[in-house]
């Protein structure tokens, strides 16, 4: 490969980059949709021009070479320089051009809230968009950074590993105790005690639990009866029952007429504040600027 510029095939670092990445060849192909035989011509490419291999076995997997761990900031930013560029002038028109998959990293609150607006959006105006949302596991951040998703909604509390990516504010919200509408230990107020003697529901996914974190934090435990994986689920487990949980206030609008009753919390509790985060190789993409503003959209309505 020649060092002259013009005679590099920039696509290389798209390879490049991937294979940094993964640290595997197969992952690396499947990263960028193309045959294990095309990435490993890339890699050996890739091996001629640097004069080093890369990556080299260890045990059962592989890993980077010194000289490969100095390029990966400089290629994730080269290609973000590439796409900024290239990007810049490009427009997106989502009902009648290619077909786009926009994959979002979101809690089932936030799907409720804000993603499913978004699935209407796209259902009433045909639009050719695929919209794939999951919940975050472990490893997230690592999906984000290696562009297995587009978008992270998460909430700025919990940011603190995601200052290397781009972020804006979508909306914020307040907690709520919820109890059966009909409940008969509850008035329309409730108290510490009452909290901490009334049976508990609980909200435990892949993050310790706010709520109970904070409860704990004040020296208020609380008396957990259940546990459900998400805030979505709670609305429809406490109507019927003597349960009080405590989840977001737009989730509580819409569960309205569920049987369900809600009431401000005894104690202060930090307000939520939703943002989306996305790798900065994104930032100058048409389509991902579309998917955000429509994002932004749906988040202004919420702040009504």
């Amino acid at each position: 490969m020649s060092d002259d510029l013009g005679n590099i095939d920039l696509n290389i670092l798209i390879a490049l980059d991937a294979l940094l990445a993964e640290r595997s060849v197969t992952r690396a192909a499947e990263r960028v949709f193309v045959g294990q035989p095309a990435m490993s011509a890339s890699l050996a490419r890739l091996r001629s021009h640097f004069g080093d291999p890369l990556l080299v076995r260890q045990g059962r997997g592989m890993t980077l070479t010194p000289l490969a761990e100095s390029l990966v900031r400089p290629t994730q930013e080269a290609l973000t320089a590439v796409q900024a560029v290239m990007g810049a002038s490009k427009t997106f028109d989502p009902a009648t051009g290619p077909p786009r998959t926009f994959t979002v990293i979101a809690s089932d609150y936030a799907q409720t809230v804000l993603i499913r607006p978004i699935l209407r959006k796209v259902e009433a105006e045909s639009l050719n968009i695929r919209i794939n949302v999951f919940p975050a596991q472990a490893d997230f951040i690592d999906q984000l950074r290696r562009g297995q998703c587009d978008l992270l909604i998460w909430p700025t509390s919990l940011a603190q590993n995601l200052s290397g990516f781009f972020s804006e504010t979508l909306f914020t919200d307040e907690f709520v105790v919820a109890v059966d509408e009909n409940h008969p230990g509850v008035g329309d107020t409730i108290t510490v005690d009452e909290l901490r003697r009334l049976p508990f529901l609980g909200i435990n996914g892949p993050m310790t639990s706010i709520v109970e974190s904070h409860f704990d934090r004040l020296g208020a435990g609380l008396r957990v009866a259940a546990d459900v994986g998400g805030f979505a689920m709670a609305p429809h487990l406490v109507p019927g029952t003597r349960l009080v949980t405590v989840f977001q206030g737009l989730l509580a609008d819409e569960a309205a007429g569920s049987g369900l009753r809600t009431m401000p919390l005894p104690v202060p509790m930090t307000t939520l504040t939703e943002a989306m985060y996305w790798h900065p190789r994104n930032n100058q993409d048409a389509a991902h600027r579309w998917f955000r503003h429509q994002l932004l959209e749906v988040a202004e309505e919420l702040r009504l």
